[in-house]
């Protein structure tokens, strides 16, 4: 133990000793260099410390009359991926609601005073590039459906865009919608599987012919993604496009059933389940029939080996 003791302080200054021939050597002048890029990047770079994602603040007046200002010219002109909505009635669209209603309204006696209290002017808040996606925070119950979701889904309504309602509290937000799209021109329909006024989705309406393979495809693809339970990657991609394929080629024969007899009521996923139950049948069938040849076959030539061994033992 003396002796490690003391020649550990001598191995640690001649490691000192020999570090200024490393740095001259090839190898050290390589690391030396990777330092100093790496030092350069460091600094020239404008990435923030913090690794902040972006920065927000509060919007005021200008923020609001910009907004206001794009807003007005995409509802003016709406095109493919420029949509605006907005939180509170607008003048011009209230002014159209109210005329519609004295049209509406004209064979009862409605005073209008209790119009002028009905449509009331409300301040408005434009909301501009809808299409991007639109964040409601808040906490449970403070009224961010009532006060921010809702009046969004009527200024849709009154702009005329066709609507997609997910209400995960249903029928709670779908009554109040209805009513308005109702009374707006609008065709609803409601698929909530379990209540009675739900109405049915057929997939194979997606399929335009019976020719329609790449259609077939994604549904396939999509049916099969949703059975996938825990992602296994350890199977085997053969079977796997083998099943696609051959779900792939039910739902086109299905499809033409429709072709063949005229009627569509058949096209539908009972009946590519009948198909395909009708197609494993046959296939057990044909096992069956080979299976049973190949045991037919193997008494045989037992038998006969049978026969051959009695032979010689006489």
């Amino acid at each position: 133990m003396s002796n490690y003791s003391q020649n550990q302080p001598a191995n640690s200054s001649l490691q000192i000793e020999r570090l200024p021939n490393l740095m001259k050597s090839q190898s050290g002048l390589m690391l030396l260099a990777c330092l100093c890029v790496i030092a350069l990047l460091k600094l020239f770079s404008q990435t923030n410390n913090k690794s902040k994602v972006a920065t927000s603040y509060w919007g005021g007046s200008k923020e609001k009359s910009k907004a206001t200002r794009k807003a007005k010219t995409q509802m003016a002109k709406p095109t493919r991926n420029s949509v605006a909505l907005y939180i509170g009635t607008p003048h011009d669209v209230q002014s159209n609601i109210e005329n519609q209603w004295y049209q509406y309204n004209s064979q009862f006696a409605i005073r209008s005073s209790q119009l002028t209290s009905f449509f009331s002017a409300n301040p408005t808040l434009y909301v501009p590039d809808a299409q991007r996606g639109i964040a409601v925070i808040g906490a449970a119950g403070s009224g961010k459906t009532f006060s921010v979701i809702d009046p969004l889904i009527r200024s849709s309504f009154d702009q005329g865009f066709p609507m997609l309602l997910y209400d995960f509290k249903f029928p709670a937000q779908t009554k109040r919608a209805v009513a308005y799209a109702i009374k707006r021109g609008y065709t609803v329909k409601i698929f909530a599987p379990g209540f009675p006024e739900s109405e049915t989705c057929n997939p194979l309406d997606l399929l335009r012919d019976e020719e329609d393979a790449i259609a077939a495809g994604q549904i396939t693809q999509v049916i099969s993604r949703n059975f996938d339970r825990g992602g296994n990657s350890s199977s085997d991609k053969f079977f796997e496009e083998a099943g696609d394929s051959l779900v792939e080629g039910i739902l086109l024969v299905t499809k033409a059933i429709a072709t063949l007899t005229g009627e569509d009521k058949y096209c539908d996923l009972m009946m590519a389940q009948a198909i395909l139950s009708l197609l494993t049948s046959c296939t057990w069938k044909y096992e069956c029939q080979n299976h049973d040849y190949v045991q037919g076959e193997l008494a045989v030539e037992y038998q006969v080996k049978e026969d051959t061994q009695l032979y010689v033992e006489k």
